[in-house]
């Protein structure tokens, strides 16, 4: 709980320093998270962070496209509770990758809403950096990492898992 109350924070911070305005501070944040888990045991989060004012706005899954090499190996993907319907597409069409390195990971979150507002994907987990990224919905962001088994940034409010599927090709997994 702490860690997602940190995160969360940290989130409106970044917000209301992007120009987001003091009509951000004291709002409610839900999230939505899907985690990766790659077969060389790396491990990377989008954890997405939505006022829970808008969900009731939101018109469709909030949607997840990750790219990875076609030679990524098998992918595990893992959903932890969240409170808004999700959709993660996985791709296995990047460019082959070396096997040298982390592993490159093109990804794409999208919000569809009948309203705009602003909201916040961090990426943690063996990643090359912990990055945060700015968006607006209905517009797709892009969220880009390279996995990094030598490093390692907290995965949020990973404890509880209501769903993993293991994919070795092109998917798309849809949760209620």
């Amino acid at each position: 709980m702490g860690a997602r109350l940190l995160a969360i924070g940290a989130m409106v911070a970044m917000l209301l320093f992007a120009g987001g305005g003091a009509a951000l501070a004291g709002r409610d944040w839900c999230a939505r998270d899907p985690i990766l888990v790659f077969g060389d045991g790396t491990s990377v989060q989008w954890l997405t962070l939505l006022p829970t004012s808008e969900l009731a706005n939101i018109t469709a899954p909030v949607t997840f496209v990750f790219t990875v090499p076609a030679n990524a190996g098998p992918i595990s993907v893992r959903f932890p509770i969240g409170s808004a319907a999700e959709r993660v597409v996985i791709s296995f069409s990047g460019s082959r990758w070396d096997g040298k390195g982390g592993i490159p990971v093109q990804a794409t979150v999208l919000v569809s809403s009948s309203t705009i507002f602003k909201y916040a994907t961090t990426v943690s987990g063996n990643v090359d950096k912990n990055t945060t990224f700015g968006a607006v919905s209905n517009v797709p962001s892009r969220a880009n990492v390279r996995t990094d088994i030598a490093n390692w940034y907290p995965l949020v409010d990973a404890s509880t898992i209501m769903a993993t599927f293991d994919v070795s090709r092109s998917t798309i997994i849809d949760l209620p």
